[in-house]
C-alpha cells in the first residue's frame, strides 16, 4: 500500500483558520431522516432509512465514481429512487414479497436486472458501430455492471446473514446495545448518538464520505491560492469536478487515510484553547465540513474526484 501521511501542522493550520459558519452551514446529513410516506409500522420506517444509508455507502466507494460523474447522477440520489421505489412495490409483512426484507435479499429475488430496473442503472450503453457509419450498437457497460452486482452481492450475504427480520431490526438492535454503554453519562442522550455515529464510521469508512484533498495532484491546484471559507455557496449549477485517475491501491490509501485524519482533526480540536466549539466537534462533523466546502469547490468549478 502506497505511504500516506497525515501532516499535524496541516491540521493546526486548518483548525486555526475554521470558522464557526462551516460548521452551521454544513449539510445536517447526507441522506433524508424522514420521508413524507404512511409506514404501517416504526419498524418499516427504520428499516427504508437503514437500507437507505446502506446503499448508498455502497454505491458511494471509490470504484463507482467513474460510473456516477459520467452518468451525471449521485449516489444519493439513486439510493434514493431505488430504495423508495423497491418499498412501494413490497408487501407489508416480512417475507419474500417484501423486497426490503432478510428474506428476499436471502431468496436472490434481487437480481442484476430487477436493481437495474429499480435503481434506473443502464447496464448496456450505445457506441458507434468500428465499420458502420451513423449505425450505433448496445453493449453492456462494464462500470454499470459494477455497480448493479455491488449491490446484488450485498444484499444476498446480508439476508443469508441476518438473524431478524430485516436490516432495521438489525439496527435497532446495535442502537440499543449503544445506548446501554453509554449510561450514566453526564448527557447520555448526545454521548449515545455521537458513540454510536462515531462507532458507525469507524466499522465503515466510506460512511464519512471523505474528500482527500488536493495536494498532489498535478497541476490542476498549482497556482490557486483559494481561501475556500471566503468563497461564497453560489447557486446550485455545479460544474464539472476535474476527474483525476489514480492506481486503485493509491485511492484505497487515501480514502481510508481521510476518515483517520478526520479522527486526527478531532483529537487535535480538543487540545484548542479559546474556540469552545471546536473541542465538541465530532467525526460527523468535520465530515459534514468538508462535505459542505468540497461542494462550494464545486459550485466554483475548483471540485475534484480521483477515480481509478
Amino acid at each position: 500500500m502506497p505511504g500516506v501521511d497525515i501532516s499535524a501542522t496541516a491540521i493546526s493550520a486548518f483548525l486555526k483558520a475554521l470558522p464557526k459558519s462551516a460548521l452551521d452551514s454544513a449539510p445536517p446529513t447526507h441522506l433524508p431522516s424522514a420521508l413524507p410516506l404512511a409506514f404501517p409500522t416504526e419498524l418499516h420506517q427504520l428499516n427504508l432509512l437503514s437500507t437507505l444509508h446502506l446503499v448508498n455507502a455502497a454505491f458511494s466507494q471509490p470504484t463507482h465514481r467513474a460510473y456516477f460523474a459520467e452518468e451525471g447522477g449521485t449516489p444519493g440520489d439513486t439510493a434514493i429512487r431505488g430504495v423508495l421505489g423497491m418499498y412501494l412495490a413490497s408487501d407489508t409483512d416480512w417475507g419474500t414479497n417484501n423486497l426490503l426484507s432478510a428474506k428476499c435479499w436471502a431468496s436472490g429475488e434481487l437480481n442484476q436486472n430487477k436493481v437495474a430496473e429499480f435503481f434506473s442503472i443502464s447496464i448496456f450503453k450505445e457506441r458507434e458501430h468500428e465499420s458502420m457509419p451513423g449505425v450505433r450498437v448496445g453493449e453492456r457497460w462494464a462500470p454499470a455492471i459494477a455497480v448493479a452486482d455491488e449491490l446484488v452481492n450485498l444484499l444476498q450475504a446480508l439476508g443469508k446473514n441476518i438473524k431478524s427480520q430485516c436490516l432495521g431490526e438489525e439496527v435497532l438492535g446495535a442502537l440499543s446495545g449503544a445506548k446501554e454503554h453509554a449510561a450514566g453519562e453526564p448527557d447520555e442522550g448526545l454521548t449515545f448518538a455521537k458513540e454510536f455515529c462515531n462507532n458507525a464510521v469507524a466499522l465503515v469508512p466510506i460512511l464519512a464520505d471523505p474528500y482527500p484533498a488536493p495536494a498532489g495532484t498535478g497541476d490542476w491546484w498549482a497556482g490557486k491560492q483559494v481561501d475556500v471559507f471566503s468563497l461564497p455557496p453560489n447557486d446550485d449549477t455545479h460544474k464539472a469536478p476535474k476527474m483525476i485517475k489514480i492506481p486503485s491501491e493509491t485511492l484505497d490509501a487515501l480514502s481510508q487515510k481521510s476518515v483517520d485524519a478526520c479522527r486526527e482533526i478531532v483529537v487535535h480540536a480538543r487540545s484548542i484553547e479559546g474556540d469552545e466549539w471546536k473541542r465538541h466537534l465530532s467525526i460527523l462533523d468535520v465530515s459534514r465540513m468538508f462535505t459542505g466546502l468540497s461542494g462550494i469547490l464545486d459550485a466554483h468549478g475548483m471540485g475534484l474526484r480521483l477515480v481509478v
